[in-house]
């Protein structure tokens, strides 16, 4: 492990290839698996929470050393508002739960589907947006008030949609929740590409920012409507 990205790095990777065919082999055998829900969604939720960490820490390395700049700084403040925002629109709320009874009412064979499809292709998805978005943020803290190129810019905001549109897979294929938001609010963000070509890198991310902290609202307070309703 300390020689991974040395003078081990073959034998590392030829090592992590061998896992991989091993377990993918034994998957290919089993006719289906069974799976505690609970279990199942609580360890997907922490591999996302790490990924939200290892974003974070991209942004502290865009910004190292650099904080006396006021254009640095503001670009830290509002990445980590984005982060927020990203956080509090895929955790906050009683769809976890509902996912986790939807799956807990279904066959064996049914819940292993839509396991895979709601924990494996949606997580995947919304992972890789975050690979994205850490890779888009550094850039912009790096240098918040240069433009962006077309790839730095469509990084920036392609990350976010997929993160997104891994959040609409997800609530489609558990049939929980309201999925309009993120799905709209993905449709928006694609337009920050714009802004970061024509201006600069730190207006794109304001323009995320402020987007994503309108979804999270509107997904908090259809989520608090029906309470009022049930209290009148």
């Amino acid at each position: 492990m300390p020689d991974a990205f040395g003078g081990g790095a073959w034998a590392f990777a030829v090592g992590y290839v061998v896992v991989v065919a091993v377990h993918a082999f034994s998957f290919a055998r089993a006719r289906g698996f069974s799976l505690r829900p609970a279990h199942f969604a609580e360890r997907h939720r922490l591999l996302l929470i790490i990924a939200l960490g290892e974003t974070i820490i991209a942004i502290g390395g865009g910004a190292s050393r650099r904080l006396a700049e006021w254009p640095v700084v503001l670009a830290v403040v509002l990445a980590m508002v984005l982060i927020s925002a990203l956080w509090w629109i895929f955790f906050v709320g009683d769809h976890h739960e509902d996912g986790e009874r939807a799956l807990a009412g279904t066959t064996p064979e049914a819940r292993a589907e839509r396991a895979r499809w709601a924990y494996s292709v949606a997580y995947l998805v919304v992972i890789a947006g975050l690979v994205a978005t850490a890779a888009g943020l550094h850039a912009v803290v790096h240098e918040p008030t240069h433009r962006l190129d077309l790839a730095g810019s469509i990084t920036l905001a392609g990350g976010v949609v997929a993160f997104l549109l891994g959040i609409v897979l997800f609530l489609r294929v558990l049939r929980v929740g309201s999925w309009m938001e993120p799905a709209v609010g993905a449709a928006v963000c694609s337009v920050t590409v714009l802004p970061g070509l024509w201006v600069n890198a730190l207006v794109q991310l304001a323009g995320l920012a402020v987007v994503l902290i309108a979804v999270a609202a509107i997904r908090a307070r259809t989520r608090e409507t029906p309470h009022a309703d049930l209290d009148a």
